[in-house]
């Protein structure tokens, strides 16, 4: 991480390392942010950050006329969308 805000991203354009800093101090600010929530409330959290999820992945599904299943299956990996589909949320 150190690395990262120094600079020292490796052959890698500003933007790019201004991001892959951005992410550090994020990523490192979230854990902060972690551990001063108490232990009974982070499963009541994590509930609520998959229903987000859930629920934009069917605004996703129903703007581009999918499944909300197949959206699920593309952000898992497990299935690959077509250039229509690419198309269409590239749209949205």
């Amino acid at each position: 991480m150190a690395a990262l805000l120094a600079g020292t991203c490796g052959d890698v354009s500003g933007r790019q390392r201004s991001v892959h800093r951005l992410q550090a101090v994020v990523s490192s600010a979230c854990v902060l942010c972690l551990a001063s929530i108490p232990v009974v409330v982070l499963p009541v959290l994590h509930a609520l950050l998959l229903c987000l999820v859930s629920s934009l992945q069917a605004q996703l599904a129903q703007m581009i006329n999918e499944k909300p299943q197949l959206i699920n299956e593309y952000e898992s990996g497990k299935a690959i969308p077509n250039p229509q589909v690419r198309a269409a949320a590239g749209r949205v």
